[in-house]
């Protein structure tokens, strides 16, 4: 699986998401994931992961994808994740939220 699929099936759950997914092994089944979105506002991480895996639910059944490393932030917890920002590619300060 390409990392625009997956980009694509999680963007149609989470439209104004800033979606950057990964395939760091080069390998099309193992995918790092970092969404931002103003809907993880105050939402606890478990919900937020189920928002993002569900879109995803065949593709692992079907061995499509066999990992996911999500990470799930809201506009206002940015500051606090700059690292993980920059190993994405990412500033906070080039988030819209």
């Amino acid at each position: 699986m390409h990392v625009d699929e997956i980009t694509s099936l999680l963007a149609s759950q989470l439209p104004e998401a800033t979606i950057v997914v990964k395939n760091p092994l080069g390998d099309g089944m193992h995918f790092h994931a970092l969404l931002i979105s103003a809907e993880f506002e105050g939402m606890p991480m478990l919900k937020r992961h189920r928002l993002v895996t569900n879109p995803l639910l065949e593709k692992f059944k079907s061995d499509e994808v066999h990992a996911l490393s999500i990470k799930t932030y809201a506009p206002s917890e940015l500051t606090k994740h700059t690292e993980t920002l920059k190993k994405f590619g990412l500033r906070p300060e080039s988030i819209s939220s």
